[in-house]
């Protein structure tokens, strides 16, 4: 007969989480369904938060949460966590410009502010973003300062992307399930799998994509899981400076992945190749969300300089990727001729209702963009 105790310790001896955890100690890797089964435990808060804590630091310290197996397992295990959420684009091409942070530069917006003027350009773009963990200046702190709602449900965010080609997708809106991990991780301090993993977490599983990278030896292993993803195609960029984008001052390394293609394709490119003069980083720094908003307004109102180069050199490599363009400097030239004619609206006043009578629609690019179009067809194609 076995008493109240014995049967609570032979329940914790049946978890998942609770064995992987005794294997990383250990010093071995986890299986597939060793990594998904105790995913799934931490997405579905079975798993105690000294579990989760145990686990993520077991997994960093082992080096798994680098190891390709372990990242496409556990990503493929939290997207089915994800609100789904359905996009209609043109041509089936659907783009994320997004990275990985980390980079300790604390730049300008440029991914969030290059979507803009992508999808401005026809592209149908989803981008995800967060809160700064590090930084001044997050890309979801860069919308809310622009005035863009972030909560949107998916019903009406798939409308929107639909009319405007753009929807900014607000990782703790997407991902709730990430609500009780995001306590540990605060706790713990240290970088685990799920910074590594944001890029590949969309829940619109984009057709192509652009990731920056803020380390170097994440490069072809985001290639790797890319591939593995069934992307159509993507470029994963690192800078010899350490900017997780393309860099205005120097160098940046480009992984470039293609579906039916099993060779990874590795680039340089720098400023030249897109046309386009070279400036030191500590001329494109960001700073608060206002400050960084103020000086993307001024760029919708002509302004060049060193961080409107930085647009382009990312808005270039969204446009090349998705095949709008057929070389960075087309791709360049195509993104500053839109620039000088888009602005963004933060709509407020078209009294779009969705859900719940929340006026929603978060920020609206608006211009002729089909006299953009028009005109991009007449002189690119």
């Amino acid at each position: 007969e076995h008493s109240e105790e014995d049967h609570h310790n032979y329940i914790f001896q049946d978890e998942m989480i609770r064995n992987c955890i005794k294997v990383l100690a250990e010093g071995r890797h986890l299986t597939q369904e060793e990594i998904i089964g105790s995913m799934n435990e931490i997405m579905k808060a079975e798993a105690t938060p000294a579990q989760t804590a145990a686990f993520l630091t077991a997994l960093h310290f082992n080096k798994g949460h680098m190891e390709v197996d372990t990242i496409f397992n556990a990503a493929k295990t939290m997207v089915t966590y994800a609100l789904p959420l359905e996009v209609a684009s043109k041509n089936g091409v659907v783009l994320d410009i997004v990275g990985t942070g980390g980079d300790t530069w604390d730049t300008f917006n440029a991914s969030t502010a290059a979507a803009f003027i992508v999808a401005a350009c026809g592209v149908t773009v989803a981008k995800q973003g967060n809160r700064s963990s590090s930084g001044k200046c997050g890309s979801a702190d860069f919308m809310e300062a622009l005035g863009a709602v972030i909560t949107l449900d998916a019903a009406p965010m798939s409308e929107l992307i639909k009319e405007y080609n753009f929807g900014f997708l607000f990782a703790q809106r997407f991902h709730p399930a990430m609500k009780t991990v995001a306590p540990v991780r605060r706790e713990i301090g240290i970088r685990t799998i799920f910074n590594v993993m944001g890029p590949l977490v969309s829940p619109v599983r984009p057709s192509h994509m652009v990731v920056g990278v803020g380390v170097a030896e994440l490069g072809p292993l985001y290639a790797t899981i890319l591939q593995k993803q069934g992307v159509i195609k993507a470029f994963v960029v690192h800078s010899y400076d350490g900017l997780d984008e393309i860099s205005t001052e120097t160098r940046t390394k480009v992984w470039v992945v293609e579906a039916g293609k099993d060779e990874i394709v590795q680039l340089e490119i720098g400023p030249s190749d897109f046309g386009l003069p070279t400036h030191p980083l500590t001329s494109i720094l960001g700073s608060t969300p206002d400050v960084n908003v103020a000086t993307f307004r001024e760029i919708l109102d002509g302004k060049e300089g060193p961080v409107t180069d930085f647009l382009l050199l990312n808005a270039s490599a969204g446009l090349y990727v998705t095949g709008m363009a057929s070389s960075f400097k087309e791709g360049a030239d195509m993104a500053r001729d839109v620039l000088m004619t888009m602005y963004v609206d933060m709509a407020f006043a078209m009294e779009q209702e969705w859900t719940h009578d929340e006026r929603t629609f978060p920020v609206t690019i608006r211009g002729n963009v089909e006299e953009m179009v028009a005109k991009i067809e007449r002189e690119y194609y």
